[in-house]
């Protein structure tokens, strides 16, 4: 009588929890840095150091840099890319992204309504509104373009299609990488966030990228070891 084969556990198949795990990790990190600069009152010299530093020339650079992280521009990628994946029958993964930068919006206002700190006292070099802490911008663009850059390291688009294709997916991920560190760098660099605010908006943009990416391997959208699949 042949052995019969072990029953699979109540875990196989089931994602590892990765990114999970870095992202609520780098969540707590920044979580604690924000609250190392409020209470060591940091902010306000690395605020002038940066501050000081506006050029000019630079001025329309940062503005658009900062622009590319407002509502607008972000609820159009969001809704471009939820499109494409819906198109691809990736439901669950569109709809946290979608879900998942409404909520980080949503938080941003509670958690803004609920501190009600003031903004840098310096003019501003770009329009802000509202209370300061967190920075909507740093939060929002982090969510959005991480959840994206998570998701093409787990894809295959672009893969194995010459260099072109190759070093575009390259440069795709770099940008990807890069862009919320720039606005929020943009954020203090225009006067209108102090640097607790961009680590802070950080911390709650990772949060949620936690959040969802859980979310969506808890339907099975995650295959081991690899964040949800885009194409």
């Amino acid at each position: 009588m042949t052995p019969s084969a072990p029953a699979p556990s109540a875990t196989a198949g089931r994602p590892a929890l990765l990114p999970q795990r870095f992202l609520f990790g780098a969540s707590l990190l920044l979580f604690v840095l924000t609250l190392l600069f409020v209470t060591a009152n940091l902010d306000l010299g690395l605020l002038l150091e940066i501050y000081r530093g506006a050029h000019a020339d630079w001025l329309q650079f940062w503005v658009a840099v900062t622009d590319v992280g407002s509502n607008v521009f972000l609820a159009t990628v969001v809704v471009i890319f939820a499109v494409m994946l819906a198109i691809r029958r990736r439901y669950d993964t569109a709809l946290w992204l979608v879900a998942g930068w409404l909520l980080t919006s949503l938080t941003v206002e509670l958690v803004r309504w609920l501190v009600g700190k003031a903004r840098p006292s310096v003019p501003f070099l770009a329009t802000a509104g509202g209370a300061s802490f967190p920075s909507g911008h740093a939060a929002q663009s982090l969510f959005v373009f991480y959840f994206l850059w998570i998701l093409l390291a787990g894809s295959t688009v672009m893969r194995n299609r010459g260099w072109v294709a190759a070093s575009a997916r390259e440069l795709c991920s770099v940008a990807l990488a890069v862009l919320p560190a720039l606005i929020g760098y943009s954020r203090v660099y225009l006067g209108v966030h102090w640097p607790s605010d961009v680590l802070g908006g950080w911390a709650l943009g990772f949060f949620m990228l936690g959040v969802s990416f859980l979310g969506a391997s808890g339907r099975g959208e995650t295959p081991p070891n690899h964040g949800p699949r885009a194409y």
